[in-house]
C-alpha cells in the first residue's frame, strides 16, 4: 500500500527490557485508537484534517509552497533547474515524502506524472495546485491535469529530444 499512510494494526505488545539492573522488564501495550468501530490511523486523522480545512486557504497554500519549495530544493540537490531535475525532485519528493505513490513516464511527446494516494479529491485539488506551481516556477510551463479522489496525473509537453543509446556519438 502507500508508504506511512496504510492503517496499521499496532495491537502487538512491545517488551523494554532495562539493561542496568537487567530484571526490570516494562511491558507495553500499543494498540490503535478505535471510535465507532473506525481505526484513527494516520491517514483519517490526515484526511478529517484536510476535510475540515477551508478550500481556499488550502489550494492558496498549495500554490504558496509549489511556486517556492521545488525549486528551492531542486537547485539544492542537482544545482540546476530543468525538466530532468525537475521529474527528479518529483520521484524523490512523493518516494521520501510518503505523500503519495508517484510514477513518470516519458514518451517521444510528453511527461506524464501519476500520483495515486487514499486521501481524496481535496488533496488532489491539493497536489494539483502544488504541482501546477511548481512547473511554472521551475520549467515556466503549464500543465495539463486530470484529477480523481484518488489521483492526479500532470502531462508536460517534452522539451528536449529523446537520446538513443543506438546512435553512435559524433567523433567516434
Amino acid at each position: 500500500m502507500m508508504n506511512g499512510f496504510q492503517s496499521r494494526n499496532l495491537d502487538k505488545s512491545v517488551k523494554i527490557s532495562h539493561t542496568r539492573s537487567g530484571d526490570a522488564l516494562i511491558s507495553i501495550s500499543v494498540w490503535n485508537c478505535f471510535k465507532d468501530g473506525l481505526s484513527l490511523g494516520p491517514d483519517l486523522l490526515f484526511k478529517g484534517i484536510l476535510d475540515s480545512t477551508d478550500e481556499a486557504k488550502l489550494l492558496n497554500a498549495a500554490s504558496r509552497l509549489g511556486s517556492r519549495t521545488p525549486k528551492a530544493g531542486i537547485l539544492f540537490w542537482f544545482k540546476e533547474a530543468n525538466c530532468q531535475t525537475f521529474l527528479a525532485g518529483l520521484s524523490n519528493l512523493f518516494k521520501y515524502g510518503r505523500i503519495g505513490e508517484c510514477e513518470i513516464k516519458t514518451s517521444p511527446s510528453q511527461h506524464v506524472v501519476v500520483v495515486r494516494h487514499e486521501l481524496g479529491l481535496r488533496w488532489s485539488k491539493f497536489l494539483q495546485n502544488y504541482l501546477d506551481a511548481a512547473a511554472a516556477s521551475v520549467l515556466s510551463i503549464k500543465p495539463a491535469f486530470e484529477v480523481t479522489p484518488s489521483m492526479v496525473s500532470m502531462k508536460m509537453p517534452r522539451a528536449e529530444p529523446m537520446s538513443n543509446p543506438d546512435e553512435s556519438t559524433p567523433g567516434s
